[in-house]
């Protein structure tokens, strides 16, 4: 069945309104934090002085996107919730980077993972390191930024697809604005405040289904559904999914952004010691478990 963009249109003035001033929010932010910006490290790392919490939101913010968002739910829905087993792997992720990569990266006074990669490697392998991560970052952004317009944004709106490209170009030029004009401390209080958009409309969302249906107990089915696929605990290559591959996928994906990835290096960096960057990391993987919990 077709349905067609007009009939999902059902936002009203206030609606646009509150777009726009979000929006406007936004650029302010980043107005605010320029006038706080003294120095390199303050406008990439907030003055080595930022708080953990605000610092794991923003990690958790930065790297759960619209497509997790959407797919953790759309996973569960037609597969069964086995799938947030790999929440399991979360301790050891914070065990294996906490004991062993942050204490190594606090020792050094530097402003990313790239400066690691040359003092290590030479120039060459930081350029080489920093260009692929840049690439890597465009690439993924404008995926993300593409399929939430286009499959979200757009039927929400009831606007028509050619309104997509422009839609692309205008939430990229906010985004570069206030990141640009605010450096760290922009970002990180933007994100604090997406990661709450992101919970409060996550619950609102599960109050509305809950009162529409009779009651928090109709939110979860009396018996395995029948599509679900049948929880396999051990390991087998064949299966699509099974605890072991994803116990070991999750732990390995999240080892390596944790201890590799310059988006969550910088905020480690942000915080004034080893300790107050793993709860950086710890912080990230429970509001990441929340929200797995939560779709």
């Amino acid at each position: 069945m077709t349905i067609c963009h007009p009939s999902l249109a059902a936002i009203s003035s206030i609606d646009w309104g509150i777009i726009v001033l979000y929006a406007i929010g936004m650029v302010a932010v980043g107005f605010y934090y320029s006038r706080k910006i003294n120095n390199t490290e303050d406008y990439l790392l907030g003055g080595r002085q930022m708080k953990p919490l605000m610092v794991g939101l923003s990690l958790f913010a930065s790297l759960l996107s619209t497509i997790s968002y959407l797919s953790y739910t759309g996973e569960m829905i037609r597969y069964g919730p086995m799938f947030i087993t790999g929440a399991l792997a979360f301790p050891f992720v914070i065990f294996a980077v906490g004991s062993f990569m942050i204490p190594y990266f606090m020792r050094l006074r530097v402003t990313s993972a790239y400066e690691i990669l040359e003092q290590r490697l030479g120039l060459s392998i930081r350029l080489l390191g920093s260009s692929l991560f840049t690439l890597i970052r465009l690439f993924w952004m404008a995926v993300i930024i593409h399929a939430t317009t286009d499959k979200v944004l757009i039927p929400v709106l009831g606007l028509p697809e050619n309104w997509t490209v422009p839609i692309c170009i205008l939430m990229g030029l906010v985004t570069i604005i206030y990141t640009s004009l605010g450096g760290l401390r922009a970002v990180v209080f933007t994100d604090v405040v997406q990661s709450g958009i992101l919970f409060g409309g996550g619950i609102l969302t599960i109050v509305l289904v809950a009162n529409e249906l009779g009651g928090v107990r109709e939110l979860w089915p009396a018996e395995w559904q029948t599509h679900w696929e049948k929880p396999n605990w051990g390991y087998d290559p064949e299966a699509r999914m099974t605890f072991v591959s994803v116990f070991l996928s999750v732990f390995c994906w999240h080892t390596c952004t944790a201890g590799s990835d310059q988006v969550v290096i910088q905020r480690y960096f942000a915080t004034r010691n080893a300790k107050e960057a793993r709860q950086v990391l710890a912080i990230n993987l429970v509001a990441d478990f929340l929200a797995m919990l939560l779709m």
